[in-house]
């Protein structure tokens, strides 16, 4: 059976907006027009048709925009194919004449009926399940049997051949270890244990569909990859170096040729993924893959009693602006350090988004008995002045405050995490100051606490909001939700460290709300977050 070119093209734009209610992304008929490649007319005559059959509704608010209903998202790909079809004639007959060799003809009816079938098999899917959907349909079952069995011998190693990897890698590619991946990080393990969480987690995944889906691990991922410039050909550099640390960690007697191909094969779906969600990313932001640096020039700073710097850049061209951004994302910025290295950091976006300007508030990272001091945030703190030009990239992130919603806003954040808190507080000011707002934050004092008279002065100029503290100096202790009246449709923003995001999330669940609504920034790698705890 064929699908009709309307149905088509009526579940490609429902597929685009599924994807686009995931990342809270504004989605337009231009928009979907142009990414499947059909003309705009023709798009807005299925949206529009789709509208009617209520699977599909306008986006309320300043941003505008398309939607998918609570209809559309239920709606099996089988339903809407058979409500875009209607009565369309699967043979080309003319009323209930008889056929050239005399009595009924039963070739509509066989035709219809082989229809149905089709349509019952679609019946199996909702248009979640067709956007970036991975299982152990991917892989056929003597593959999905060796990763099944080799799952528990490689992660109980998983430590092992990530640190291999890395070493391999450097030593190959220098540049990597000088100009792209974070020293410090590396320095603490905690990039090595980001990435083999990552592995284990997708493997696991895919052959047990029940665990927790990584897509919103592969999203934070790819939006990190966009800002650092990732392109498709470092995923063969990192292939390349893996699985040659898992050969000589596990040895050709466990890493059979069947073995490296079923890996190879877990390793690439996950790879494709990344490079395709990139490209989309970078499509978006309409610059070629890797193209994401721009020179600008730093036009105000300031230090905050608290500790932080904030830095205000305009671009150092002025026929080429700055682009945009969202509430809620970063940028990264380029060090270039005096042993030669060009090392990259990301920060979240403080200011109102409209400005044409974006600033970032930078903490010192001092050094601990088991960390080194922040080589960039130290470099910002000591050498950028009013007037310096700085390598920085375009706009990503996946913690977008939702613009076009009318839902409630929830932002919770522990230290420096305040930082995307503001730019969304910036927004709110602007553009949604009657939304219904709650601002949570937990520190160590007033004083330690980043843009603390900033914060106080936009939620000032709400005029539906609650503002609570929790410092530990006066014995107020963990941030506890309990006592606080939380609306039950509210979107709710988190970021902070590690232990701070695990007793939030664990506090939300226990009061019922619903994963889909709870979004997060962690300032470090994530390889807890990636199981879903």
């Amino acid at each position: 059976m064929q699908l009709s070119r309307l149905t088509d093209l009526g579940l490609r734009a429902m597929m685009r907006l599924a994807v686009g209610s995931a990342e809270r992304e504004r989605v337009t008929t231009r928009l979907i027009a142009r990414q499947v490649r059909a003309s705009e007319r023709s798009v807005a005559r299925v949206i529009a048709q789709l509208t009617d059959l209520g699977l599909v509704a306008p986006q309320r608010g300043r941003a505008g925009g398309l939607r998918l209903t609570e209809t559309g998202r239920a709606a099996t790909v089988g339903g809407i194919a058979r409500r875009l079809d209607g009565a369309f004639d699967t043979a080309e007959c003319a009323g209930d004449r008889l056929c050239a060799r005399g009595g009924p003809c039963q070739l509509r009816t066989a035709l219809d009926e082989a229809r149905e079938v089709f349509y019952r098999d679609l019946d199996r899917y909702r248009i979640g399940d067709l956007v970036h959907r991975h299982t152990a349909a991917e892989l056929d079952s003597a593959t999905t049997e060796l990763i099944r069995t080799t799952l528990p011998l490689i992660g109980e190693r998983i430590d092992e051949i990530t640190a291999l990897f890395y070493r391999r890698m450097f030593a190959a590619h220098p540049e990597l270890a000088r100009d792209r991946f974070n020293r410090g990080n590396q320095q603490q393990g905690s990039q090595q244990r980001a990435l083999a969480a990552s592995i284990a987690t997708f493997a696991a995944h895919l052959v047990d569909p029940a665990l927790p889906d990584p897509r919103r691990m592969l999203a934070r991922i790819g939006h990190k990859h966009a800002s650092l410039g990732v392109t498709a050909d470092e995923y063969r550099i990192v292939h390349e170096h893996l699985f040659a640390a898992i050969v000589e960690v596990l040895g050709a007697q466990v890493v059979t040729s069947e073995v490296a191909a079923a890996w190879d094969r877990v390793y690439w779906l996950m790879a494709d993924t990344l490079i395709e969600l990139e490209r989309t990313l970078y499509e978006r932001a309409g610059v070629r893959p890797g193209d994401v640096f721009r020179e600008a020039r730093v036009v105000e700073r300031e230090e905050d009693p608290a500790g932080p710097v904030t830095l205000v850049l305009e671009s150092a061209n002025p026929a080429e602006p700055l682009p945009g951004f969202l509430p809620g994302q970063y940028i990264s910025v380029a060090a270039e350090l005096p042993d030669g290295a060009r090392q990259l950091r990301q920060y979240s976006l403080t200011g109102d988004p409209g400005r044409g300007r974006l600033g970032i508030a930078v903490r010192r990272v001092l050094a601990t008995d088991h960390s080194p001091e922040g080589e960039v945030s130290a470099w910002l703190h000591d050498t950028v002045a009013v007037g310096d030009r700085l390598q920085i990239t375009l706009p990503f992130g996946d913690l977008v405050l939702g613009t076009a919603a009318e839902t409630p806003v929830v932002l919770v954040s522990a230290g420096i995490g305040v930082t995307p808190m503001v730019g969304m507080l910036e927004y709110l000011v602007a553009a949604d100051r009657a939304r219904r707002t709650v601002v949570l934050h937990a520190d160590h004092s007033a004083d330690t606490h980043p843009l603390r008279l900033r914060v106080r002065r936009l939620i000032g100029e709400l005029t539906d909001v609650t503002y609570r503290t929790w410092y530990r100096d006066r014995g107020d202790g963990r941030i506890d939700l309990t006592g606080v009246d939380l609306p039950a449709d509210a979107d709710f923003y988190l970021c902070g460290g590690a232990g701070f995001l695990r007793s939030v999330r664990a506090q939300l669940a226990a009061a019922g709300i619903p994963d889909h609504r709870v979004h997060f920034e962690l300032f470090t790698p994530t390889d807890w977050l990636v199981h879903g705890r």
